[in-house]
């Protein structure tokens, strides 16, 4: 008889409600593929919210089930330290204001191996107005993921893939001095080495929250300059990538309402793109 993997599932929480912890808990709970450790990393600044996020976990009779509290500390952080003891095969992270399907784990662990490291799923996406649309329309591309994440983060969100702890900690996990876009530098480091097996049942939903880094201009925008900073010699080699993610780049500050940096971005953005197009006519 087969063993199966073991998942670790790390879940953090950072100044939100403890209901909201709780449905994102109860999505863990409800798996069909049951984790082998869950770890709450909560990086609460305010010690009443901690207090209560203790109180509830104390009261779940669950095993495995670990808190870890951390105020003050960075999501990155958190998820990192709650990574280092978690013992598991496969880690699979999980922000408090999102929620998976049922059969999200074992959807994934199915399709992972040695050889491919990491199973990235299509999932729904709440926008602001309640509506709900779907990363994926129709199935992504599978070839050339080392290139293409460059211009786009074609894996998603933190809480929706499954990784080899092993390639995890091999890649340097979770970048701390990020502040945005954190998972998309990962994803690239990763699929740099090793290749990932796309999954299209949808594996949760990624909720809207007023309180979430896409909704912060001035993290959004200091992480997707970082991020081109610490990827310069990957973008210099595939000026067509760094074209597509300057579009968005330009289009999201401009969305944000941060006029000067989205236009220096269209600039940048129209310039590359001006080059790309010569360079691939004369070919």
């Amino acid at each position: 008889m087969n063993r199966s993997p073991t998942i670790a599932v790390v879940l953090t929480t950072h100044n939100r409600s403890p209901s909201i912890l709780k449905r994102a808990l109860d999505s863990v709970f409800g798996q069909t593929h049951v984790a082998s450790k869950i770890i709450v990393v909560d990086t609460n600044t305010d010690s009443v919210v901690s207090s209560a996020i203790s109180d509830y976990i104390k009261s779940i009779m669950v095993a495995d089930l670990e808190l870890i509290q951390l105020p003050g500390k960075s999501n990155n952080y958190g998820r990192n330290y709650g990574a280092s003891l978690s013992g598991g095969e496969y880690i699979a992270f999980l922000d408090d204001d999102d929620e998976w399907a049922p059969r999200k784990l074992e959807s994934q662990i199915k399709i992972i191996d040695d050889n491919i490291p990491m199973v990235y799923s299509n999932y729904e996406i709440e926008n602001a107005s309640g509506g709900i649309t779907r990363l994926f329309e129709c199935t992504p591309e599978g070839d050339s993921l080392n290139v293409r994440i460059l211009g786009e983060n074609i894996i998603g969100c933190t809480s929706m893939p499954l990784v080899s702890s092993k390639v995890f900690f091999e890649e340097g996990c979770f970048d701390e001095a990020l502040v945005s876009n954190q998972e998309w530098d990962l994803w690239i480091r990763i699929l740099q080495r090793h290749n990932a097996n796309y999954c299209p049942e949808i594996a949760g939903i990624k909720h809207h929250s007023i309180e979430s880094i896409s909704n912060d201009r001035c993290r959004r925008a200091i992480g997707w300059i970082r991020l081109f900073m610490k990827h310069a010699k990957a973008y210099r080699k595939n000026p067509e990538q760094f074209a597509i993610a300057t579009g968005f780049f330009n289009s999201e500050m401009f969305n944000k309402k941060m006029y000067l940096i989205g236009t220096a971005t269209l600039f940048t953005h129209v310039m590359l793109k001006a080059i790309y197009l010569k360079n691939d006519e004369s070919v």
